[in-house]
């Protein structure tokens, strides 16, 4: 049976291939920024990796505006300067941070975007409590999550691909992976949890 190298989240080469690759990831994106108000001056995007939503809000909300994107991977926050440059995107900047200990003051943002990355995060609750602290009292939290049930086909076909390889140990990360998702209730009942209404 041969094996696959194992992705290298600190190697720029890989880094730039999950760029490329999370075409589901865009889906929820396009539909969140669908949906945010155009009208915020300061903005964050939690989660912001290599710069989506990040750069495609901050073109939205125009030159008037600023974009914060937080994220603790590094290589991708390298990733997203890079293509800030390129693309002439002046007025976002990704900031290397942790989602429950957020380096802005209080009340700092008028919007707050996190596109799939809330049930990525260690401790959910703390990561909505920080992102309620710096939020203006008028400003919006625009979200997208996955929830209980989402994308079942795939992941049972991925289970049957790495039962039938024998990879007992990527097949429990995926179950893990699965296992921890909510339902859309118990996202809300966590939103209101952490103070948001």
């Amino acid at each position: 049976m041969s094996r696959f190298p194992e992705f290298d989240l600190n190697d720029s080469r890989h880094v730039a291939l999950y760029d490329e690759l999370p075409l589901w990831s865009a889906h929820a994106g396009a539909l969140l920024l669908e949906h945010v108000p155009l009208v915020a001056r300061c903005a964050l995007d939690l989660g912001c990796g290599a710069g989506f939503p990040m750069l495609e809000l901050a073109e939205r909300l125009g030159r008037g505006a600023f974009v914060v994107g937080v994220d603790p991977w590094g290589p991708a926050l390298e990733r997203a300067r890079e293509k800030s440059v390129a693309w002439g995107v002046t007025n976002a900047a990704p900031v290397r941070g942790d989602g429950a200990a957020l380096p802005f003051r209080d009340c700092s943002f008028e919007l707050i975007t996190c596109n799939l990355g809330i049930n990525n995060f260690p401790d959910p609750d703390a990561t909505l409590r920080e992102c309620r602290r710096v939020l203006a009292p008028s400003g919006v939290l625009a979200m997208t999550t996955n929830v209980v049930g989402h994308f079942a086909k795939w992941y049972e076909a991925m289970a049957e691909v790495l039962e039938s390889r024998g990879d007992a140990p990527a097949l429990a990360r995926l179950r893990e992976h699965i296992a921890h998702r909510g339902s859309a209730d118990q996202c809300v009942a966590r939103l209101e949890r952490c103070g948001f209404a």
